[in-house]
């Protein structure tokens, strides 16, 4: 599993007198709101599972049960939202988080002074006839990295649940304000460790579904990393026809699971899409081939679709680009974001995913009769490489 760095440990080398610019810097930085035509309100809430016991072994006195923290994004039109403004970008805790521990001067605040823009803060109608999407990040990640991102494909008419995995999560803050850090010190895990995590997520998973779906309703599932990974087992692992899409943000799958395809003869019809790093391909990462080729053994007219965007590595698909191109830092040590996030610009990274995004889920969960995105190199999106597609 290649390692994702956490937001502050990003800007961990940048210049000194760069920084003594930015220290003192305590104007709020709005990100772009979303595009699309809807606005979204973001419930934070804790669940807890209690027909499991806390799976990391550890002395929790919240609970001895699972418990996840989410955020729910509803989507609302927007004469039905009284009062759309902004909210901060990280919850206190994990913001400080961020700026203390990695961030080269005590007094940077980088993280506390950003905002997701264009929220609904005072809904007064019906949420939007909406489909739902569960979203899982990497490891040793926080949930609170892809609140933008997640934010975008909600206002094209998602309901979207946003899953912090605490104790393989960076740092997590409940709603009551405590805070659980990650049961492991480094951000690359083994082997073994991305197993066993992926075992317990595979749980967890399923127990959002069940929280927030409607009896009945259809899921898709949006993730990166590892999330992408675990979620691609559930879907695998779904007899109840619940799970129809997955769209995998550069996620390498752990273990068997893509010798496993997409099922086997005569399960319900299921939909995939890769979204990979510049050359990080179907042809180039041995367990997205393994899944392609599975499925195109066992269930051949399960839809796949394949592409890649040229500029971009793996630590680029969450927010962390956008969040430096707002910031307006790439310029501080270019080189250094370079390494790190890659050359692709964030607003445009951010616009290339979700228009791909949106396009697969209004295809698979919507109905959508056409998708050109889906279908060959678009002239729209030049800065897309398209791979290949099958089963459709």
């Amino acid at each position: 599993m290649a390692p994702l760095l956490s937001f502050a440990a990003l800007l961990l080398s940048l210049l000194p007198a760069a920084t003594d610019a930015l220290c003192t810097n305590t104007t709020v930085v709005s990100l772009p709101p979303p595009e699309g035509p809807y606005v979204s309100s973001i419930t934070v809430q804790t669940l807890t599972d209690r027909s499991r016991l806390n799976p990391f072994n550890v002395s929790d006195a919240r609970s001895p049960y699972r418990q996840l923290v989410v955020s729910y994004y509803e989507p609302y039109q927007k004469e039905s939202c009284a009062l759309i403004g902004d909210i901060d970008y990280m919850t206190a805790g994990v913001a400080e988080f961020f700026n203390a521990a990695n961030l080269p001067l005590p007094d940077m605040t980088t993280f506390s002074q950003m905002k997701l823009s264009g929220v609904c803060l005072e809904p007064h109608g019906q949420v939007a006839d909406a489909p739902l999407l569960l979203f899982s990040g990497g490891f040793w990640t926080s949930r609170q990295e892809y609140g933008a991102l997640v934010q975008r494909i909600s206002s094209w008419g998602y309901r979207v649940v946003l899953i912090d995995h605490p104790y393989d999560a960076s740092v997590v803050q409940f709603p009551e304000g405590d805070i659980v850090y990650s049961y492991y010190a480094s951000d690359i895990p083994t082997d073994a460790i991305s197993q066993f995590v992926q075992d317990i997520r595979v749980k967890d998973i399923p127990f959002v579904a069940k929280t927030f779906g409607q009896p009945g309703e259809k899921i898709g599932f949006y993730g990166h990393s590892l999330g992408a990974s675990c979620e691609t087992a559930v879907l695998q692992n779904d007899t109840t026809d619940t799970f129809i899409a997955a769209l995998n943000l550069d996620g390498k799958l752990v273990g068997n699971t893509g010798d496993l395809g997409l099922g086997v003869a005569g399960s319900p019809a299921r939909s995939y899409m890769f979204i990979g790093h510049d050359n990080h391909t179907v042809p180039s990462e041995p367990s997205w081939v393994a899944l392609w080729n599975t499925t195109a053994q066992l269930t051949p007219d399960d839809a796949r679709v394949a592409v890649d965007i040229p500029g971009t590595i793996h630590n680029s698909f969450n927010d962390l680009p956008l969040v430096i191109e707002t910031a307006g830092v790439r310029s501080i040590n270019e080189s250094y974001f370079t390494t790190l996030i890659g050359t692709k610009n964030g607003l445009r990274e951010v616009q290339d995913i979700s228009a791909y995004a949106r396009e697969f889920f209004d295809w698979t969960m919507k109905g959508n009769a056409t998708h050109p995105l889906l279908d060959g190199p678009n002239p729209e999106f030049p800065d897309v490489v398209y791979g290949q597609k099958a089963g459709f």
